[in-house]
């Protein structure tokens, strides 16, 4: 096994964090104008269950998958369930279950498979009666690789911090958003190389969402695009590193349909310097 492999399993995880713990944030703190869901990604919530009120409980689910081509092939699918409490109109507080799994082959027909159950919280922050929200999470999880006849146990802490906003021009919503996040694994001696140690990986990135206010004609449906620049930095075991500056772009349609709202876009960037991965969502929020 190639420690670049447990790199790859660590990104798609903080992606389908950053994906879910945001959208859950924009829809319970009352932020106007932007999609529900922007990425491979189905995403429930109770929030519209008391109706105009906001409910001081809240539960969502969220459910992600990617593929990976070029250094890399293979996929990942990731199941996260959350429930938050509103400690205040602006700041909410919770904790959230995970499960994934992904299955990734290297250039010469290496195949790594990896199971992996998460926990953590989250919370996040409306600043005062504006649209900027700061949002983060803390996780850990217990990871099972399965590597040809090689299987062994490791430990990973994921950390996030997103910050993002809304704002209205003659065409639309445009939402610009700066996201940091960050993780650490450790792996027992033997299992990557001779010796064990502990791997990091950092993902900062830049960008913005354009929605459109006309919708496609003869649909209720609004188009969006999104642009992000994003540099990754990552360490291996046995000092080998990683480093990428690499633009994401993602566009789809998102609109109201019966008793919720109905997304499907998909993205495309880099992973690793060598790795490229892309989404396709589809997503309905029901407003109950």
């Amino acid at each position: 096994m190639k420690s670049a492999d447990n790199l790859l399993d660590k990104h798609r995880q903080q992606r389908t964090l950053k994906t879910a713990l945001g959208s859950n944030a924009s829809s319970r703190l009352g932020r106007r104008g932007e999609n529900i869901v922007t990425r491979n990604t189905f995403f429930l919530s109770t929030q519209n269950f008391a109706g105009d009120e906001k409910m001081e409980v809240s539960a969502w689910l969220s459910f992600g998958a990617r593929a990976y081509f070029s250094g890399y092939e293979g996929h990942s699918l990731d199941l996260m369930f959350g429930i938050d409490h509103l400690v205040t109109d602006n700041t909410l507080l919770g904790v959230m279950l995970g499960a994934g799994n992904s299955d990734l082959e290297d250039t010469v027909g290496n195949d790594t498979k990896t199971d992996s159950l998460l926990v953590g919280l989250y919370g996040a922050h409306r600043f005062s009666d504006s649209n900027i929200i700061l949002d983060g999470y803390l996780t850990y999880a217990a990871v099972d690789y399965a590597s040809g006849a090689t299987t062994f146990d490791t430990e990973r802490i994921l950390a996030g911090l997103t910050v993002s906003g809304t704002y209205d021009v003659a065409a639309g919503i445009v939402s610009p958003r700066a996201r940091l996040s960050g993780a650490w694994e450790d792996f027992p001696a033997g299992a990557v190389g001779a010796v064990g140690g502990t791997t990091r990986q950092m993902l900062a990135s830049v960008g913005a969402q354009m929605s459109w206010n006309t919708a496609l004609p003869g649909t209720p449906l609004l188009p969006f695009a999104s642009l992000d620049v994003e540099y990754g930095s990552a360490e291996e075991v046995g000092g080998l590193s990683d480093n990428f500056l690499a633009p994401r772009l993602g566009f789809g349609v998102s609109g109201t349909i019966g008793r919720g709202n109905l997304a499907l876009s998909f993205d495309v960037g880099r992973t690793t310097s060598n790795v490229t991965d892309a989404g396709f969502e589809v997503s309905y929020a029901f407003k109950f």
